[in-house]
């Protein structure tokens, strides 16, 4: 914005002040006015705050004031005027005064604001947010006009007003703008686009004809309408501002300027003093680029001084907080070398008995990894025999079974045996009749009764019955003699008894073979099974003493370790710290293993236990089963020979009755047999009954045995996995530990360097504690100094961009001026001066007129005054957004005014009118 007013603005005053002049007046109270009007989106005034400033040469005392203003207030002081009318009266203290007020009163210029939206005239709220082409008309209206004569003839002159007007348009929302008159600046965000206006200026000086050719081709325009046209993709409403003054105090400089020829001659100088100004402001520029380029670097050096100032303070004041740390730390550290130094033996020589028992733990290992699958395999076979056991175990049981039956079936036999001891008895008498024709057949017949004693007496089954009738059969055998004929007689039923006796005695040793067959199956299993056991048992042992000595080593690590992490040597506190991280997995797997082979163990010692009770068990069985056996044998046998016996009988009765006597002795020692039988007879089927209920227990047992079997068979192999990573490790650890051995011996030395090292370090602590102090204040004064040059240091910068920016424009403005404004006025001025008719009196008329109007709201006799006009509508965004309250214009107004400020305040230097 400031570039373009500075191109227009700088030409049109050229062209006023050249041909106008003003009279001085030596006034000590001047009066500064400036009128801040909010005007709505078309222009129309909504609100006029005016603020002056009267200030003098000296203390204002009693003075009077001449104001049209409402609501006067004094804003930088207690004192209120007295009023009368339009007349104030103030006493004021100081040389200055500054008040503000409200008015009402018609403005000197106007401001209308014309919308158009796809070629139609429209209200710009109706249209906000809509895509479309647009067309904005601003004009500005002198409203201060008098009618003079000028050389016969009547004029309408306005009063000279120079009025700059600004608006701007986001780039976001609009495109492709174009202006009828003044300039589009583009900062990449928004569109600038600024008017320059001497709104009455082309009426007063009649420039229509002659001095407006001269103009139209230079970029003096005094048109005061501007046209902005483009596209938009969401309309808005911009804001506007528009600035104006009379400029009276430059204009008073260059009165006196009456002659044509004068005039001329003001144009050769204006030209000279153009060439010059170029030439001057070129090497402005110039070394202005130049310091603004160098400063920037200058400002990131302090920057970055100030910067690292700040972190060398805080470096030097950690390190002085630290230092009483360091120093402690220094002899703690020296004690500690020297510790190390002195004790450094035992360490050594704890280095080599790890190494050696590393080497035995490996070793041990090592055998365990060998042991693990002689005990997996002890254990499959344990397994597999359990497993036959189980299987084979229906058998057995199926023998019992047979067993107590075939000694039911025996005490069945035994006492249909008992029950016919009577008939045997009543033979035995008919037999002592026919004794002398068994006489010849008695030794087959005494060998057959002798065997049958044998074998009745070993069977030992139910022979209650037959006990009860010994004393029948006794006192029979004494009357054998008499009853020979009576056993004659009863020969077939003696016969049929001995034949059921036989058969009967056949079966149960039928029975019975298979039962010793089972007992003698389950008794190898047994055997076995307490063998194998056994075996386990030793492996498990070794297994459990191999699992404590590894926690006897890993309690010598720890030791280690401990006299490692004394040191104040990293390297020995990584070793520290790597050993007892190998401590403790030595100590993890320890309490695994033991804790898995307890339980394997228990499990397998309370196998081995139920296996020799078991074995011991069957033993007997086997044995009693194998004698029971024999004697069933030789029942039979003695039956076959009683059943030939009692054939031959029937032949031999005669031979019978011979040995009746000795049939009454053998008769006595049968009695004393069958209480013998009857005894073992019981004894048989107790046991045999026991055996079958007891049968079913064990099945229950070995079928817990068998799983216990598959668990050790299952531990086993994942204790073989186990003893393989343990080898592993223990690999590992024996590396490690002769290497540690190998390096212990160089660190030998260098803990003799670290304890002069130390020794060191504690002196140039000392030395370093008291530079410290001094250094940490220098940092302090430092950082200070550099924050301090930084703060000023942004603030250069900020003003030498500035700087540079407003050089840049007034080398432009300078050099337009110059080749489009004074070099054109020069060589075309002399041309047209002559057909100018009445220019100088219209000057000073405009200067009459401008000195004339003073200021807005009114200037007393002894006073002289200026005035500024600050006029400004809001923008209204897509948004629809409502416009802003009054307050909130009133802060922008004030900002607004500051802006203006700057700007006519750079037009002054411009023109050196300051």
């Amino acid at each position: 914005m400031n570039k373009a007013l500075s191109k227009k603005l700088i030409c049109l005053v050229a062209l006023i002040t050249t041909t106008t002049s003003t009279v001085a007046f030596g006034q000590d109270i001047k009066k500064d006015e400036t009128v801040y009007v909010i005007l709505d989106e078309n222009g129309n005034p909504t609100e006029q705050i005016v603020s002056d400033w009267i200030s003098g040469d000296k203390v204002l005392g009693e003075f009077k004031d001449n104001s049209n203003l409402k609501d006067i207030k004094n804003v930088k002081g207690d004192e209120e005027p007295s009023i009368s009318g339009n007349e104030l009266t103030w006493n004021i203290s100081s040389e200055n005064l500054y008040y503000e007020g409200t008015s009402n009163k018609d403005l000197p210029l106007s401001l209308s604001v014309n919308y158009e939206f796809n070629g139609k005239k429209v209200n710009p709220r109706d249209v906000i947010g809509e895509e479309g082409s647009f067309k904005i008309t601003l004009t500005v209206k002198n409203n201060e006009s008098k009618v003079k004569n000028i050389n016969g003839k009547s004029r309408k002159l306005y009063v000279p007003f120079l009025s700059a007007i600004e608006l701007t348009l986001s780039n976001d929302n609009f495109k492709n703008i174009k202006v009828s008159s003044g300039k589009v600046l583009n900062d990449g965000n928004n569109s600038l686009i600024t008017f320059i206006a001497l709104p009455g200026l082309k009426e007063s000086l009649n420039l229509d004809d002659v001095l407006g050719e001269l103009l139209s081709d230079s970029s003096i325009n005094l048109e005061d309408t501007i046209e902005i046209t483009g596209d938009t993709t969401s309309f808005e409403v911009p804001a506007i501002i528009m600035i104006a003054t009379t400029a009276n105090e430059e204009l008073e400089e260059l009165k006196g300027t009456d002659k044509i020829s004068d005039l001329k001659k003001s144009l050769n100088e204006l030209q000279s003093g153009g060439e010059e100004l170029l030439s001057g402001s070129k090497e402005l520029l110039d070394g202005q680029t130049e310091l603004a380029t160098n400063y920037i670097k200058f400002d990131d050096g302090v920057n970055s001084l100030s910067s690292g100032a700040n972190t060398l303070r805080d470096g030097i004041n950690t390190l002085r907080d630290n230092v009483p740390t360091l120093m402690n730390g220094a002899n703690q550290l020296n004690s500690g070398a020297g510790q190390i130094k002195d004790n450094y033996a035992i360490f050594d020589k704890g280095v080599s008995s790890l190494a050696g028992g590393a080497n035995t733990l490996n070793n041990g290992i090592n055998k365990l990894n060998n042991s693990v699958p002689e005990l997996a395999s002890g254990a499959n076979e344990l397994n597999t025999g359990l497993g036959q056991v189980k299987e084979n175990y229906t058998v057995f049981d199926e023998g019992i079974s047979s067993l107590a039956d075939g000694a039911t079936s025996l005490n069945s036999g035994i006492s249909i045996l008992s029950s016919n001891a009577p008939n045997l008895i009543n033979g035995a008498n008919e037999l002592n009749n026919g004794l002398e024709k068994v006489k010849e057949n008695y030794t087959a017949f005494d060998e057959g009764v002798s065997s049958l004693t044998n074998g009745a007496s070993t069977l030992n089954d139910g022979i209650n019955t037959l006990k009860n009738s010994a004393p029948s059969l006794s006192e029979g055998a004494n009357t054998l003699n008499s009853g020979l004929q009576a056993l004659s007689n009863s020969q077939a039923q003696f016969t049929s008894g001995v034949q059921a006796f036989i058969s009967n005695t056949e079966n149960i040793r039928a029975g019975y073979a298979n039962l010793d067959g089972g007992i003698d199956s389950a008794l190898a299993g047994a055997t076995e099974l307490n063998n194998e056991l056994a075996n386990g048992s030793g492996a498990v042992n070794e297994l459990l003493n191999s699992a404590v000595n590894l926690e006897s080593i890993a309690s010598n690590l720890d030791v280690i370790a401990g006299i490692l992490a004394a040191s104040d040597d990293e390297t020995s506190k990584a070793q520290s710290t790597e050993i007892y991280n190998l401590s403790q997995s030595i100590k993890d797997i320890s309490s695994a293993q033991q804790g898995g082979i307890s339980s394997l163990s228990d499990s397998v010692n309370s196998a081995a236990n139920g296996a020799a009770l078991l074995q011991q068990g069957l033993t007997s069985t086997s044995s009693g089963s194998k004698e029971l056996l024999g004697n069933v044998d030789a029942l039979i046998s003695a039956g076959s020979d009683l059943s030939n016996g009692s054939i031959q009988i029937g032949d031999a009765i005669n031979a019978l009755y011979g040995g009746s006597t000795e049939l009454v002795n053998g008769a006595k020692q049968l009695t004393t047999g069958i209480d013998s039988l009857a005894n073992g007879s019981s004894t048989l089927l107790n046991g045999a009954n026991e055996l079958n209920e007891n049968s079913k227990k064990i099945n229950s047992a070995v079928g817990l045995l068998y799983e216990g079997s598959t668990k050790l068979s299952k531990g086993t192999s994942d204790l073989s996995e186990g003893t393989s990573v343990l080898a592993q490790g223990s690999n590992t650890l024996v590396n490690g530990a002769n290497e540690l051995n190998t390096n212990s011996k160089k660190i030998d030395s260098a803990v003799s360097k670290l304890y002069e090292g130390t020794l060191a370090l504690v002196s140039g602590g000392e030395t370093l504690s008291s530079g410290v102090e001094e250094l940490a204040n220098g940092g302090n004064e430092l950082a200070d100094g550099a924050s301090t040059l930084s703060e000023n240091s942004a603030k250069i910068l900020e003003g030498t961009e500035q700087l540079e920016n407003g050089t840049n424009e007034l080398y432009d403005g300078v050099t337009k001026l110059k080749e489009e404004g004074l070099d054109k006025l020069n060589e075309e001025g002399n041309k047209a001066i002559d057909d100018i008719d009445g220019l100088v009196e219209v000057k000073d008329e405009l200067v009459e007129m401008a000195k004339e109007y003073g200021v807005y709201s009114g200037l007393s006799d002894n006073m002289t005054g200026t005035v500024k006009f600050i006029m400004r509508s809001d923008a209204i965004k897509s948004t629809k957004e409502e416009i802003k309250s009054k307050d909130e214009k009133e802060t922008e107004v004030s900002g607004v005014k500051k802006e203006s400020k700057s700007i006519f305040n750079k037009i002054k230097e411009w023109f050196n009118l300051e």
